[in-house]
């Protein structure tokens, strides 16, 4: 049986991270369960190598709560990523720099606006120290209101990474607007030697990207808890991934 259309791009370097990457944001946040909606979808929506590729970048997480709020309208995957990617700052802003801004007030670009998908003003976030001692963050097409405020320090690799959280998802209508989810590759592009790993970060690695594909095999939908909670082998031989996947969409039809 011939496959067709399956995961999406970069699932190899989700497997295998590139060992010149100086931090990796899916470790980080997975210290804390609050984030793990948030990291869920920097991973879903390919963010996460993106983020690991960059330096002197400042990630502004929000918590499961702030995450439901966003998820709460239904957005694209697409439009999901756009969002997520108006949090990722091209600076560095730890704590101290946060309430020690020039002026009191800093304009950073995104990783919104580097994509080239976002137009005008929009994909760029001011930064105000307010009174209080507070921070307040509001995107640049939002018409100015303070829409988020620092809360924490979660991890920072000085100069390089600055990993914080804001109070809420930072609201764009042009970031919100439906957007093309990630692109797929053929299954057989999947990594041959990578047989079911007993590895169970792999297994999630591979059960979200395949979500965020909605693996659609052959016109089937395959429901990627089976993936997690697939066998390692059976008495004959070690099944890969791609042999999980046939499985999976045999099952199904």
């Amino acid at each position: 049986m011939q496959l067709l259309l399956a995961v999406a791009a970069v699932l190899s370097l989700a497997l295998l991270p590139s060992p010149t990457a100086a931090h990796n944001i899916t470790r980080i946040l997975e210290k804390d369960p609050d984030f793990s909606t948030f990291n869920h979808y920097l991973t879903v929506t390919q963010l996460a190598p993106e983020i690991n590729r960059r330096e002197t970048i400042t990630v502004c997480a929000v918590d499961n709560a702030a995450m439901s709020d966003l998820l709460s309208k239904h957005l694209s995957l697409g439009a999901i990523k756009n969002v997520l990617s108006l949090h990722v700052l091209l600076d560095y802003f730890d704590a101290k720099k946060l309430h020690q801004i020039t002026d009191g007030t800093a304009l950073a670009a995104t990783m919104f606006q580097a994509t080239g998908s976002a137009t005008g003003s929009a994909g760029f976030v001011n930064i105000t120290d307010l009174k209080g001692g507070k921070v307040g963050f509001s995107p640049q097409d939002n018409g100015g209101d303070i829409s988020a405020t620092f809360v924490k320090s979660i991890d920072a690799i000085p100069y390089n990474i600055s990993v914080i959280q804001i109070s809420s998802i930072l609201p764009s209508p042009e970031a919100e607007a439906p957007a093309p989810g990630p692109s797929q590759i053929n299954i057989t592009a999947l990594i041959s030697e990578n047989n079911a790993s007993e590895d169970d970060s792999k297994k999630k690695q591979i059960s979200n990207i395949c979500h965020a594909a909605s693996m659609n095999v052959e016109g089937k939908e395959v429901d990627p808890s089976h993936l997690v909670n697939a066998p390692a082998h059976n008495e004959d031989h070690m099944m890969s991934w791609k042999d999980v996947v046939v499985r999976m969409m045999e099952k199904q039809n």
